[in-house]
This record gives C-alpha cells, structure tokens and sequence, in this order.
C-alpha cells in the first residue's frame, strides 16, 4: 500500500513538473519567469510569405494553429498523422480560431508578393473535435476523455510586442517599421493635423485576386460610400479605370513597371492613401436559402512612396443571407465586410500617417536649368538649414530632382525656396513653372 502512494506521489510530481513550461528570454534579453497558466484558447503565431494577401495571412493562421495542434496531439502522434493534419487544417482555417483574437505583429508587400507574421487564440475543442472525428488521437486528444482541453501561449517572437483586438480584427502594422516619432511644436503639430483631416482616399482592389471582378468593384463601391458618408475627400472609381484604360502606355514609359499601376494613378491623381482590398468569399445553398462568407483584407498605402500605413481585417460571421441567389448573398457579405471594416482601415492609416509626418510631409521639387553644379549644392545645403530633409534623386545640366520633407503645405516650400534663392548670386531669378498636388516645378534662370 505504502509503494502504492509513494508512486502515485511521484507520478503526482511529473505531471505538475510537464504542466510547467520554462522560462523564456523577453524582449532586451531578460529572461521572464516561468509561465504556469494554461488556457482552453492559447496565444499561438505564425508567419508566411505568399503572392497574394489573403493567402500569406490564411498560411500564417494554419501555422499558428498546426502549432498548437501539434502540442495538443503529442509530436510522436502529430507525425505519424502529419498528412491527414494538413488536409485537415488546410481550409477553413477561421474554424479553429477564437472569433476576434487576431494580431497582425508585421505584414510587408514587395513586387513578389505579401508577407504576414500574426498571432492568433487557438480554440483547442474546436481542434480537437475534428480530429477525434477523423479518428486522430494522441496526447490530450483520447477517446472519451472530456472535451478539457489546455496549452500555455507561446512566446511572443522576440523583439516583437503587440495588444490584441477584442472587437474586430484591426491589425495596426507597416510595411516598414516607423521611425521614432520626432519631437514637433504645437504649430507643426497642428499643421500635420490640418494635412490628415484633409487627405485624399483612393481605393482599389487587388488585381491578382480570383474574385469576381464585379464583386471587386462592389467592395470598392462599399469603401467609397463610406467614405463619401463620412465626408472624406476621395477619389471616384469610374476615375482610376478611365485612367488605366487610356494611360497604360504612358505608365509603363514613365515607371518601366517598376511601381504598381495602381500606385501610378494614386500618385498621379495626388492621392494621400490608397487602400487595396483583397478577398475571398464563400457560398452555399440551403433549401431556398442562399448564404455568402466573406473575408477582406484591406491594406493601406502611401500613395507616392507605397509605405504601409496598416491593415485591417473583417470576416462575415455569420454569413450573409439572401433569397435571390448565391451571388447576391456573396455580393451582399463583401460590400457589408468592407464597411464594417473602413473605420478600422482608415484609423490605422491616421495613426501611422500622424506618426511619418512628424519627419515631414514628402514633396518633389524640380529644378530645369541646373548646369552650375557648385551652385546646386550650395542651394541643397541651405535648403537642408530651412526644411526637416531634402535628397537628391537625379542631377544634370538641365533638370535636378530632390526629395523635400517639410511640415507645411506647398506654397509654405515655393516660400523657402525663393528665400534660399535670394541669398544665392546666380539664382535671383529662380521663378516658379508650374505646381500640382505635391510637386512644385522651377526655373533656375541660368
């Protein structure tokens, strides 16, 4: 009797030594206590790369959640079942994720494709329940054991910090990480505030998704309105197809495709932020019920630099209804998924906006007849006493290009520039050729 209580104490020992995780290094190198507390919905991340949105943020999920899964199941079992977890777990993804706890920790864009690194709550029953269905067991997963299940939230990637969303799935992320906010004066402060409260929107779609473009359109549609019930200046979208109707070729001569087209006329159209909705929809059909699921991701850009400037995500849960058809519930679930979700969308965009003004709104100034190079940067060296940066892209005799940052509108810079001129034998006669939206053109007079 005796051994008997002596082995069950030990055994008693082991499980409590197996539910305690160790500790793990945080963020500056400290290594954090050891995490005991375990939970029915743990915090788990993922990361993927893929050449559409929607697809590197559906990868990213499945890995948070193979994850955890994989721990659930025990390893030993999670391999040997490796192939049937993977058809498993390979669609429907949102299924075994806890409803709103997504977090977006860094997603980026480049000429390849989009990359996602997230953090998701894993519903370990709902996990669970499909494999004890599929007849997978291993680990906490046995036949007819209660569906109590627990895992201690993994780590947070190191040197990555981040809060969740308990409402709706509103990532805030860059494609590049910010730099320090720079110290303004009040005036500064509320001319970057004047610039935000007067931005101008431009919305498209992104072309590489297998949606209907019909459906597309109507999700830009969606934006739009939101934005024109908000009062928000922005730009039409009969406007941006007109344009890639009748310009493509003037687009590939001036930008030889390095820049997306869709960032041409953002550009070109003086927009401040352009907002890219990718998406994936479902229907299905039940009796003469018809019913639409749509998720959306919506991405936020710079219009002249395509910088980020946040995301934000929104699935119909539950599904749109109609009883017309398939497609108008599917119409009706993406135009109700994007509205919902603009508030987010654009919040994110005035936050990380508000944040990169603070080195300076970007202008493009011009300056035709430039042949006296000394001249030219003496003009940049004072020019650098009188703005917040300024860069040179191109220099010749006849034109040279710079980078202006300032906090101030484009007359504040035609301004400096005649004052920097005055003060420069030679270039008295500087006169102004022709400005819009965000470029301002010279004559040197040389």
């Amino acid at each position: 009797m005796k051994k008997g209580f002596l082995c069950a104490g030990i055994l008693l020992l082991m499980l409590i030594g197996c539910a305690t995780s160790p500790g793990v290094s945080g963020v500056g190198g400290e290594r954090a206590p050891a995490e005991t507390e375990t939970s029915a919905t743990p915090m788990f991340y993922g990361k993927a790369y893929s050449k559409s949105a929607l697809e590197a943020l559906n990868a990213s999920k499945t890995q948070a959640v193979r994850k955890a899964v994989n721990l659930l199941l025990g390893q030993a079992s999670a391999a040997v079942h490796s192939d049937e977890l993977n058809d498993i777990f390979s669609s429907n993804i949102n299924a075994y994720i806890y409803g709103g706890s997504l977090v977006i920790i860094q997603e980026g864009k480049d000429k390849d494709g989009h990359y996602y690194e997230i953090g998701v709550r894993v519903d370990l029953k709902a996990a669970a329940g499909v494999m004890k269905a599929h007849d997978i067991f291993g680990g906490q997963v046995t036949p007819g054991a209660s569906d109590l299940y627990a895992l201690t939230d993994e780590p947070l990637p190191t040197g990555m910090e981040t809060q969740e969303d308990t409402t709706v799935e509103t990532p805030a992320a860059t494609s590049k990480p910010l730099p320090p906010v720079v110290a303004v004066s009040p005036e500064e402060q509320q001319k970057i505030d004047e610039f935000v409260g007067n931005m101008t929107w431009m919305v498209y779609y992104n072309e590489e998704t297998e949606e209907d473009p019909f459906v597309m359109k109507a999700a830009v549609g969606s934006a739009n309105k939101y934005l024109a019930g908000q009062g928000y200046d922005y730009i039409d979208l009969r406007q941006i197809e007109s344009i890639k109707q009748d310009q493509e070729l003037a687009y590939e001569e001036e930008t030889g495709q390095l820049v997306s087209i869709i960032q041409w006329i953002a550009s070109r159209l003086n927009a401040d932020i352009y907002i890219e909705i990718s998406a994936a929809t479902n229907a299905k059909i039940d009796g003469n019920n018809y019913y639409g699921s749509a998720s959306v991701v919506l991405n936020n850009y710079e219009a002249s630099t395509a910088e980020g400037r946040g995301s934000a995500t929104y699935t119909t849960i539950p599904p749109a209804f109609s009883t017309v058809s398939t497609d108008d519930a599917v119409y009706n679930a993406i135009t109700s998924a994007v509205y919902q979700i603009m508030p987010a969308a654009i919040q994110q965009a005035v936050q990380y906006t508000k944040k990169a003004l603070t080195r300076g709104i970007r202008f493009d100034l011009i300056l035709y007849n430039t042949s006296d190079a000394r001249l030219m940067r003496d003009f940049k060296r004072n020019m650098e006493r009188r703005v917040k940066s300024i860069e040179t892209i191109s220099q010749s005799a006849e034109e040279t290009r710079y980078v202006v940052r300032i906090i101030g509108d484009i007359e504040d810079l035609q301004d400096i520039v005649y004052d920097v001129a005055d003060t420069l034998p030679g270039l008295q006669r500087m006169d102004l050729v022709y400005l819009r939206g965000k470029s301002i053109t010279f004559d040197t007079g040389l």
